[in-house]
């Protein structure tokens, strides 16, 4: 079908309206975490308190749609106070962050509610208005909803990955905002010099060629439906986050590249079902409509099964995942020309955060897109068009939010990402059973018969829980004799290899630590040796134990308090005997809570402070790197006190504590910063040196090798081309921007 030439606007505007809302979501997501924590449960809330506002939205817009008279205008209204909103979200979302930081989750959900509660309102409002008007000049409601969902989604899709490769990585999370706010000004004022040009429309006029269309007979059906798939598809796609996250060591890529495949295959699939509609309205919808659903389900069910026996052995897939898993960078931005094959592994290493996504996600989205738009013309009712778009929508979301809290915090923390899957999995098989045929072979009795077979013959050789995990991990880090203790729950996948004591642990596919590593100790020690005073210490980041190991050598033994995001991690680690001993030693308390969180509520003063946390490319790991963090810590020292600082990024990162302290001394892998003089004590050095002697020899080493450490100065001046790390400038955490300076 050939679109009409007064339609071409609308298709223009809600595709930059999809693409602004993408950017808002990407970025208020991020600065959201900024005061309410990177925890999963705060992490969970602000998804779901954003889907929640899109749904109210969509059936207030559904219900407007079919009473307001200048529909046009009321969508360059809206258009225009989502820009005004998105201009002024920073200062209020600081203001607001700044009073409530810290508050528990509850109320952090209130605090969320109340930020973006009106943008989300007001987006939620488009999808139904727009489709009226398009579907007024069109005047085929089954094309306008496939079309329209197919433009606004692809520009979502696209919207997700430029704010995240592009905008935040060169300008910033705040000018990305900005630029958001921007394309709605630019909306709003396009519509506003044509609205002449569209005063002709009338609603009466609509061609309802879907007339024949027959309704569930009980109405709620339609929406149990929809909040049914609404459910599975939210759920599949949280999983999908996390077994791509392991896969890619949780870069800060890897959120928006995986949904840049999900949101572009649905917009693929809404396209493809408004294409195959218009050559043949005679499909019967509900049976295709199931048909999909049943698909979605044998394909999600039979790629994890099949990923889990090729990984487990050596072929091509096996290779390329392990290629993936050893890849510290997503995407790695080294190409080399080497030879033919370093030059295809390099590529590869770009590109392998797509390809992952799109082996196993892109059928399963194009399946959903064109999901949409059927189950949109089996609500449809005559003249109620708007208000069919806006009711499917709205329960969607719903079971878009139900999903996301179920499967967050029960699925994945009790069954594991296997089980959850294959229960998925199974509840989508059974919408066979809802396609009515006259054929035989299509009976009931048969089709459940057909069902239970494919559930036997699957789940014989499906994986079981924390099976798929254990063969994308190394198969043993030390020797064969390796034990492993595996730990999936609402933090996230942990993994520890130990033999004796050695030990490595990896979070969510992401390397933290390793017992013993002399480095760890050396670091411990310079800090400790550079403080005058020591009574109370802070260290926020566990890791493997090798910093409070070191703290407990101290004599006296000062008091310790321990902050550490992942209880999951603890309990994994506790599981080793002398860990378990370390863990509940008198002189430690034990918070579990993300750093940042802590330090807002907490009134301590601290002789030291211990940060010790994630690679700064890693997602939110700004968090714990920015100027407004060291700032924190800063404010959280006592007057001669001093803080440590880990570090794997040696320009940006110095120069951003440099930025906050007046004295830092940066060596190697790690900075010293204080506000007093940093002078080691030697002979202190010495002592916890011969307190470690199976690292004494390593460390004396690490220390001979040490002997020159950059001053403030020093760091300010070699990297004054380089920027700082700030709380909405993540130059680490989205390093493209950064890569290529030299």
């Amino acid at each position: 079908m050939k679109i009409k030439s007064n339609s071409n606007l609308f298709i223009i505007v809600f595709f930059l309206s999809g693409f602004s809302s993408l950017i808002y979501q990407v970025c208020w997501q991020r600065i959201l975490t900024l005061y309410y924590s990177v925890e999963h449960i705060s992490t969970t809330l602000i998804v779901s308190v954003y889907m929640l506002g899109l749904g109210i939205g969509a059936i207030i817009g559904g219900n407007l749609s079919e009473k307001v008279k200048n529909k046009v205008k009321l969508y360059y209204t809206i258009e225009l106070l989502i820009g005004f909103f998105g201009l002024l979200s920073i200062l209020f979302l600081e203001y607001l962050g700044k009073k409530t930081a810290g508050a528990n989750y509850y109320m952090s959900f209130l605090f969320m509610f109340i930020f973006l509660c009106i943008p989300t309102i007001l987006m939620g409002l488009t999808l139904p208005l727009l489709t009226k008007i398009f579907n007024s000049i069109e005047q085929n409601f089954m094309f306008s909803v496939s079309f329209l969902y197919y433009i606004n989604t692809l520009g979502a899709a696209f919207g997700t990955i430029i704010s995240s490769f592009v905008l935040i990585s060169f300008l910033g999370i705040d000018t990305s905002v900005y630029i958001a706010a921007g394309i709605n000004f630019l909306i709003a004022l396009i519509l506003f010099l044509k609205r002449k040009s569209y005063l002709t429309i009338d609603d009466k006029n609509i061609n309802t060629e879907i007339n024949n269309i027959k309704q569930f007979s009980i109405k709620s059906t339609v929406f149990l439906i929809v909040f049914i798939t609404g459910f599975i598809s939210i759920s599949y796609e949280i999983v999908w986050f996390r077994l791509m996250g392991v896969l890619f060591k949780a870069s800060a890529y890897s959120f928006s590249s995986v949904l840049f495949i999900f949101l572009l295959g649905i917009a693929i699939g809404s396209f493809l079902m408004k294409k195959k509609l218009s050559q043949n309205n005679r499909i019967n919808k509900k049976n295709l409509f199931y048909f999909f659903q049943f698909c979605i389900a044998i394909f999600v069910i039979l790629s994890m099964a099949f990923l889990y026996l090729l990984l487990k052995k050596e072929n091509i897939i096996s290779q390329l995942q392990k290629l993936s898993f050893t890849q510290m960078l997503h995407p790695s931005l080294s190409i080399s020309t080497n030879s033919i094959k370093a030059f295809v592994t390099s590529l590869y290493n770009l590109l392998d955060i797509f390809i992952w996504p799109i082996i196993f996600i892109s059928i399963p989205s194009i399946l959903m897109g064109a999901s949409f738009p059927l189950i949109t013309s089996i609500a449809f009712s005559n003249q109620n068009d708007g208000q069919a778009v806006g009711k499917v929508y709205f329960f969607s979301v719903l079971g878009n939010v139900s999903g996301g809290l179920v499967t967050g915090f029960v699925f994945l923390n009790y069954i594991g990402t296997e089980n959850t899957l294959l229960l998925l999995s199974i509840v989508g098989l059974f919408f066979l059973l809802f396609i009515k045929s006259k054929r035989t072979m299509f009976k009931p009795i048969a089709k459940l018969g057909y069902l239970i077979l494919l559930v036997v013959f699957i789940t014989s050789s499906y994986p079981k829980k924390s099976e798929l995990y254990k063969v994308i991990h190394p198969k043993y880090v030390f020797d064969v004799n390796d034990k492993i203790i595996f730990t999936e729950t609402i933090d996230g996948v942990i993994v520890t290899f130990h033999n004796q004591e050695k030990l490595r642990t990896y979070i969510n596919g992401l390397s933290h630590g390793g017992r013993p590593t002399a480095f760890f100790y050396y670091e411990a020690i310079e800090a400790l040796a550079s403080c005058k005073e020591l009574k109370n210490v802070l260290i926020i980041g566990y890791g493997t134990g090798s910093i409070t190991e070191t703290i407990l050598l101290h004599n006296p033994v000062p008091a310790i308090t321990l902050v550490e995001l992942s209880k999951s991690l603890l309990d994994n680690l506790n599981q080793i005997d002398y860990l378990n001993v370390m863990l509940k030693s008198k002189h430690i308390s034990t918070n579990i809570e993300d750093g940042r969180k802590f330090l807002y509520k907490s009134n301590e003063y601290y002789d030291l402070i211990l940060i010790d946390p994630l690679l700064s490319t890693s997602a939110y790991s700004n968090n714990l790197y920015s100027k407004e963090f060291f700032q924190l810590i800063k404010e959280h020292l006592k007057l001669n006190g001093n803080c440590m600082i880990w570090m794997d990024e040696y320009r940006v990162i110095p120069k951003t504590i440099a930025s906050v302290f007046s004295n830092v001394k940066q060596y190697g892998f790690f900075c010293i910063a204080s506000e007093s003089s940093i002078v080691p004590n030697i002979a202190l050095k010495k002592n916890l040196y011969s307190k470690l002697p199976m690292l004494e020899n390593e460390l004396l080493e690490i220390d001979s090798m040490e002997t020159s450490q950059l001053s403030r100065e020093q760091i300010l001046k070699l990297n004054a081309k380089f920027p700082i790390n700030e709380d909405y400038k993540p130059r680490c955490e989205y390093y493209i921007g950064i890569k290529y300076i030299k």
